[in-house]
């Protein structure tokens, strides 16, 4: 999972396209859900994905707390 990370984060630096790389990890978070939790449990882990995004943005001051 390190080696992840610093990957994504070196992203920039190489001068990769910042959409691309967005899209890239929102496509594999859609297919972790989909591939790897138990399907009784994906729309529990996806709401919480959407709330811990969400949470991280604010945080960063990207987007506002009123839901949008």
């Amino acid at each position: 999972m390190h080696i992840l990370a610093q990957t994504i984060g070196m992203t920039g630096a190489i001068g990769a396209d910042p959409y691309a790389v967005l899209g890239v990890l929102v496509e594999g978070a859609v297919e972790t859900i989909v591939q790897q939790i138990p399907a009784e449990h994906r729309a529990e882990a996806a709401a919480t994905l959407v709330r811990l995004l969400k949470e991280r943005l604010n945080a960063r001051g990207v987007a506002s707390g009123d839901g949008q």
